[in-house]
């Protein structure tokens, strides 16, 4: 058995975790308020793609895409959910999970300082027509990206 704590153990026991719960506090508190800012960072920067009239969209390191403003859902006639891309440069190919050539495609060159380096294909995995448009609507955004 141990040895029981003596009295001014006890008490820097105790001042320890007052301390310890304090700091808990004070961090708890920077965090619901980094996390409020964070929220209105985000709804900002939402509402300003969203209100944009350029076609932009979001991909993940897969090449995945997460978000598509109104404009390029609108231009392509498909949500983010149905969609998959490929992107090819020097020859190689980046696929996404989803990947499948459909006969509704988006594709256009991937241009960086002014030199071609690759191309993106972007295609509705529903094989049938975007909902917008006619297929014009894929072939519009062709060419209007200079850098991704």
């Amino acid at each position: 058995m141990g040895k029981k704590p003596t009295y001014e153990e006890l008490e820097k026991m105790i001042r320890d975790l007052k301390q310890a719960e304090s700091e808990r506090k004070r961090t708890e508190k920077a965090l619901r308020h980094s996390g409020a800012r964070l929220r209105e960072s985000e709804e900002k920067y939402r509402s300003m793609m969203e209100a944009l009239d350029d076609a932009i969209y979001i991909s993940l390191s897969d090449f995945r895409i997460k978000y598509m403003n109104p404009t390029m859902v609108k231009r392509i006639g498909c949500d983010p959910e149905i969609t998959c891309a490929q992107v090819i440069i020097d020859g190689i190919k980046f696929k996404t999970k989803n990947f499948k050539k459909t006969k509704w495609k988006l594709a256009y060159d991937i241009i960086i300082y002014g030199e071609r380096v690759g191309t993106m294909e972007v295609y509705c995995n529903e094989n049938r027509k975007p909902a917008e448009k006619s297929s014009r609507a894929l072939t519009s955004l062709r060419g209007t990206h200079s850098c991704v």
